[in-house]
């Protein structure tokens, strides 16, 4: 299965980060280590593990399915 892709509809969208990567802030929405994510190109829901900054505009998601498995989400910020 391939990476899942979350892509903001909004131009500039601001993200923040806290408390050493530990949560991120993604058009107003706080989302914290644990939270459940759903990706919006595949539909893939798991647990937050950790948050990986690509680059100014791209993070890397890291997931946790309930079958155990593990899937990046690389998140469009702009």
């Amino acid at each position: 299965m391939g990476e899942g892709y979350l892509t903001s509809p909004l131009k500039n969208v601001k993200l923040d980060y806290h408390r050493k990567d530990k949560q991120m802030t993604l058009e107003g929405y706080t989302y914290r280590v644990g939270d459940l994510f759903t990706t919006s190109r595949t539909g893939i829901t798991g647990r937050i593990e950790k948050f990986v900054p690509q680059t100014l505009n791209v993070t890397k998601v890291m997931l946790r399915l309930a079958n155990n498995q593990t899937r990046f989400a690389m998140v469009k910020t702009r």
